[in-house]
């Protein structure tokens, strides 16, 4: 599942964007789709990590980047 929201995340995301859109026509807050596009739009950056096999290196590479990032 990770890898696809990693491998998949920009087209989601503007799929979301649409759902959002629709919600605030309603006359709603669209919190949850606004959020899901967001996490979506926030995946692909960590291509790379994509290159592990192993779920557990694969989370590895992904917060080290977020670690590498947040300095």
């Amino acid at each position: 599942m990770i890898s696809r929201s990693i491998e998949h995340g920009v087209r989601r995301a503007e799929e979301m964007d649409e759902v959002a859109q629709t919600v605030r026509e309603a006359g709603l807050d669209p919190l949850m789709s606004r959020a899901t596009a967001e996490r979506q739009a926030w995946a692909p950056q960590f291509a790379d990590a994509l290159a592990e096999e192993d779920l557990g290196r694969m989370l590895d590479a992904i917060l080290q980047d977020i670690d590498g990032k947040s300095r």
